[in-house]
């Protein structure tokens, strides 16, 4: 594995220039991105660091916890199973399924990940926003699926997106992928949610 050298940093300055350029009527309006990360009511304390870090910066929020707590944005979303890491997919699947029917109309992309990651958003939106992502979103037809990209037992044929960072959907991927519940792995007990979500839209046609 190739370990991170170059220093990361905010491009705030490319971030207050597309704002400027909204407001002055020569642009689309910013990209909308949903946030949405899983955890368990426990972890109260890195909830409240997201919140008061980079939580705010999304357009919307919500954590996926055992427990309902406007305080900290918590909802308790009910899902088949336990409610441990091993039935991770489970978890997964409901809050897709939650975000598709409260907030798809709300917003572009829709981003998951776990209570122990961090998001640069302003970098976030102003990649959605790019010309390369722009293009190969066909004005929002064409399913994405992004992220960083994971080889499944070494083989390059088996690629998926890991859960790790996080990984983002558009409008179109996130019904895709919610339409193929019933039919992919819907009662299947696994943590590695991030490959099944992928092969669900694999199997759609959608390559990460």
């Amino acid at each position: 594995m190739q370990l991170l050298t170059q220093r990361v940093y905010v491009d705030l300055a490319a971030h207050e220039r597309a704002n400027k350029f909204v407001l002055e009527g020569g642009g689309k309006p910013r990209a909308k991105i949903y946030c949405h990360i899983y955890t368990t009511q426990k972890q109260g304390p890195r909830i409240q660091s997201i919140r008061e870090t980079w939580g705010h910066r999304c357009d919307g929020f919500h954590v996926a916890s055992t427990i309902t707590d406007r305080s900290i944005d918590s909802v308790n979303i009910p899902h088949e199973g336990r409610e441990e890491y091993q039935n991770m997919w489970q978890k997964v699947r409901a809050m897709w399924v939650y975000v598709y029917v409260n907030y798809y109309d709300s917003y572009d992309w829709f981003h998951i990940g776990g209570d122990d990651m961090y998001v640069l958003v302003e970098n976030l939106r102003l990649y959605l926003e790019s010309e390369e992502i722009v293009s190969a979103s066909n004005g929002g037809e064409q399913p994405l699926l992004l992220g960083q990209i994971f080889y499944q037992n070494f083989y390059s044929s088996a690629t998926y997106v890991t859960g790790g960072g996080g990984y983002t959907l558009n409008k179109a991927a996130l019904k895709m992928l919610v339409a193929s519940f019933p039919n992919c792995a819907p009662h299947d007990v696994t943590s590695v949610e991030d490959v099944l979500v992928t092969q669900c839209l694999k199997k759609e046609g959608i390559e990460p």
